[in-house]
């Protein structure tokens, strides 16, 4: 664990490891994000660019109200803490919870199809994720229950060797990225990727917070992974009896 990467006491400034996995995710989402959108989908890099700016400070803001929701008895106490993002982090649910509500308008703004340019972005989803999750293991923050298996870790707070949630999550990014990368010559409908990538991934939640999660959160956090599951899941399957006879958008990927 390194919670703090660098510091300069006289100054009185440090990087937090939590921080600087947040900027390189954005940062490399922003890098591999455009091209790839275009690769597979054909849209313009420099619109994909502008929305998927947006699309990120809108799951930073849903991440953000998430916690302060969730712990809003230690907000109360001191409410300057809301906007001080270093403090409390990010709550996953929320997320993907502000992605699914702004991304619409954002998409709309920038004159993108929304179906195509959400399965586009799944990949690179997957990949933020995963370099996020890097930020958890080097706080030392969302670990899981008690374990003894090979892999577990000892926590510098915690009595004995914990399950490492957060890799198992930055895991399961990376495999759901990488199955959406290439189920593009499966899908029926414009969305289908995006949306059983995100109900995979929901539903996964659900079951490593209700049968690994701490106690403190797991069962809150389970709950709201499972229920994001089964609505887009039924979201997925609804589309899919709706858009039966309209043909997919289909676009050769360019080889780069």
């Amino acid at each position: 664990m390194a919670p703090i990467l660098i510091s300069v006491d006289a100054l009185g400034f440090a990087v937090r490891g939590w921080h600087t996995a947040i900027a390189l995710a954005t940062l490399v989402g922003l890098l591999v994000g455009p091209p790839l959108i275009a690769r597979l989908e054909g849209l313009p890099a420099s619109a994909a660019r502008r929305a998927l700016l947006w699309v990120g400070a809108a799951a930073f803001a849903g991440g953000r109200l998430h916690v302060v929701l969730a712990y809003w008895s230690a907000f109360a106490e001191r409410p300057i803490g809301i906007v001080e993002p270093w403090v409390g982090g990010l709550l996953a649910p929320g997320a993907f919870l502000g992605m699914a509500i702004c991304a619409p308008f954002i998409c709309r703004a920038y004159r993108l199809p929304l179906g195509r340019f959400a399965d586009a972005l799944v990949p690179t989803v997957g990949l933020g994720i995963a370099i996020a999750r890097v930020g958890c293991v080097l706080q030392g923050c969302c670990f899981g229950k008690p374990c003894h298996a090979p892999w577990c870790v000892v926590l510098p707070n915690s009595a004995g060797p914990v399950h490492p949630l957060p890799v198992y999550y930055a895991l399961v990014a990376l495999l759901v990225a990488g199955v959406a990368r290439t189920a593009y010559r499966w899908k029926r409908y414009d969305g289908e990727v995006a949306l059983l990538a995100l109900a995979s991934y929901a539903a996964v939640g659900a079951g490593f917070e209700m049968v690994l999660g701490a106690a403190d959160a797991s069962i809150q956090l389970g709950w709201i992974y499972l229920v994001m599951a089964t609505v887009v899941g039924l979201w997925s399957m609804v589309l899919l009896v709706a858009q039966r006879q309209t043909p997919v958008t289909r676009v050769v990927p360019r080889r780069s």
